[in-house]
């Protein structure tokens, strides 16, 4: 069964449940197309209930638009949250009835990338809160079913030190943005399998990323966006267990450090690496805040490194095997 709304249009005939992030999305288009590329891409499993968490509602119009990744550009004020993607792509989030509304060029339903690269992770990074997943600025590897989320700072090496780890035996998640819920099963971390972006400076380290041009990603920076198994050919992964946590700090000495890391100091550093939330939303902020508690009850340590991204991997590797 899908959540009805009062605001959707009624020829929004196409109707499917994706499963997003360990959530369902009740989706609602009037393009066939555009059911069948989000269906095949964001399947439902089986072990979800069938109420939707989200409803989805996509109107495809007739016009086209040519313009490759478009720079988004937001607005906001209390609950609801405005977006345009280029001329004619409009979104807008209702952050209090967990309710999505896009209208899109004929040419998005067919633009895959534009969907996992740009919609989906936008939509998670506005919505997820309010249904109960922690959208965290972390990478997060796994190995053995067992996952590490690494976090730090921007440009402390993340998604370096993600490719050499999944170079080094691990399957990678997510080198940026890791979405993680409270499931019946125990805390779970999700990835959405967007690309890998590295820097220009990455080819030093990857000699691979010679064979691709660097573009300008949504941020306006010049940088290497790859699918990591196509360009690095390592294994990749979409959800697991999160059972470490670290917290990446450079250093300026040619060396590795482990030292524990407090429940509390992880406790403050993702509530203040989070997202903002409207002070109204109280339900958000306390889910999230129920999950952050939950990560920091994992076995956490400072990562201080000054060493390569392969040499760093190394030593994460061989640190989780002896701990």
């Amino acid at each position: 069964m899908i959540v009805r709304n009062n605001f959707a249009e009624p020829q929004l005939e196409h109707e499917a449940v994706l499963s997003i992030a360990g959530k369902n999305f009740g989706l609602r288009t009037n393009s066939d197309v555009l059911s069948a590329l989000l269906t095949r891409s964001y399947p439902r499993e089986g072990f979800l209930g069938s109420a939707s968490d989200v409803v989805f509602d996509v109107r495809v119009d007739n016009a086209t638009e040519k313009c490759e990744l478009p720079t988004p550009c937001f607005r906001g004020t209390e609950h609801l949250v405005f977006a345009t993607f280029g001329s004619r792509t409009f979104f807008t989030f209702d952050l209090l009835r967990n309710y999505v509304a896009g209208v899109v060029p004929s040419d998005r339903t067919h633009d895959r990338a534009f969907w996992q690269r740009v919609i989906i992770p936008i939509v998670i990074g506005v919505l997820g809160s309010s249904v109960g997943i922690a959208p965290l600025h972390c990478a997060c590897l796994v190995r053995k079913s067992e996952g590490i989320m690494i976090s730090g700072l921007s440009g402390a090496g993340k998604s370096t030190l993600s490719v050499a780890l999944a170079q080094c035996g691990f399957n990678l998640l997510s080198d940026d943005w890791t979405y993680v819920t409270q499931l019946s099963s125990g805390l779970t971390a999700f990835g959405l399998s967007v690309p890998v972006k590295l820097l220009p400076d990455a080819t030093q380290f990857f000699p691979d990323l010679n064979h691709f041009s660097p573009t300008s990603s949504l941020n306006g920076e010049l940088a290497y966006e790859v699918n990591a198994s196509e360009a690095f050919h390592v294994g990749q992964a979409t959800t697991c267990t999160p059972r470490r946590f670290f917290l990446l700090q450079r250093s300026s000495e040619p060396v590795s450090l482990f030292r524990p890391l407090s429940s509390r100091d992880v406790s403050n550093w993702l509530e203040q690496s989070a997202e903002r939330l409207p002070r109204r939303l109280i339900a958000a902020h306390n889910r999230r805040r129920a999950i952050i508690h939950e990560i920091a009850k994992l076995q956490s340590f400072v990562f201080e490194t000054g060493l390569s991204p392969h040499d760093s991997a190394q030593a994460i590797k061989d640190f989780c095997e002896s701990h």
